[in-house]
């Protein structure tokens, strides 16, 4: 079955009871997916009554969703930043897992080419690239590079991000500027390159990582969480856009 999505006015939002806010491409309407939140619980054996769920189980709830919009991951290619350890690299192997193209972002080039290595044993065609990804003309170049190694990208994962979590006058400024570089302006400047070419398409699926200070306020969080604030606010005005 070959699911065609819509264009980037048709974004949802998914949010899971954990620290995470994922924004996908909407499916056609008529798909289940879209319809209500306890669907979503139903197909995915997931209780949003949870509070928390292990990494490993949110991981294996991305790849079905994404299946639910797709049928297969065989074949799709996923751009992921901070994906050179943690969560990014979590992401990115249950993708390579299910036959998705990855193309792994991160600013420590050591630990990239470890990742790297680590996804050998997957199929699907894999490639690194050390970008800073608050840089617009280093984000031009990854999204360039990509789309002249694979031609099309179907999956954004947003995850790169900085926490200096202290009182904020205890906070240097680099450490200030360097958050919001990095939280902020990073995802902005992806969004903007691959909003072109989601449309060109005619699909994509964006994936945004942030955090529960998004959401609440926590001690000694002004800086991390009023710039995953910032990131929550850009995915709330692709859906509007």
């Amino acid at each position: 079955m070959d699911v065609k999505l819509p264009t980037l006015d048709k974004l949802f939002i998914v949010q899971l009871p954990v620290s995470c806010i994922f924004v996908f491409l909407s499916p056609p309407l008529s798909h289940p997916a879209c319809l209500l939140p306890q669907q979503w619980e139903e197909q995915l054996g997931f209780k949003s009554c949870a509070t928390q769920q292990p990494k490993d189980k949110l991981f294996k709830l991305l790849i079905k969703l994404h299946v639910m919009a797709r049928e297969s991951l065989h074949g799709t290619t996923a751009l992921i930043t901070g994906a050179s350890e943690g969560i990014g690299y979590s992401i990115a192997k249950s993708l390579a897992e299910q036959g998705a193209n990855i193309i792994l972002v991160a600013r420590n080039l050591e630990k990239l080419e470890a990742a790297y290595s680590k996804l050998s044993s997957f199929s699907g065609r894999h490639m690194y690239i050390s970008t800073d990804v608050g840089n617009p003309a280093q984000v031009a170049d990854v999204v360039r590079l990509a789309q002249e190694h694979y031609s099309t990208i179907e999956v954004l994962v947003n995850n790169a991000g900085l926490g200096y979590l202290d009182f904020l006058d205890r906070i240097p400024t680099e450490r200030i500027q360097a958050s919001i570089h990095t939280n902020h302006l990073g995802p902005t400047l992806f969004y903007q390159s691959l909003i072109p070419l989601f449309r060109k398409q005619q699909s994509g699926t964006v994936i945004d990582i942030l955090s529960q200070v998004a959401l609440e306020v926590f001690d000694q969080n002004a800086v991390y969480g009023s710039t995953k604030a910032a990131h929550r606010y850009l995915s709330l005005s692709m859906e509007r856009e």
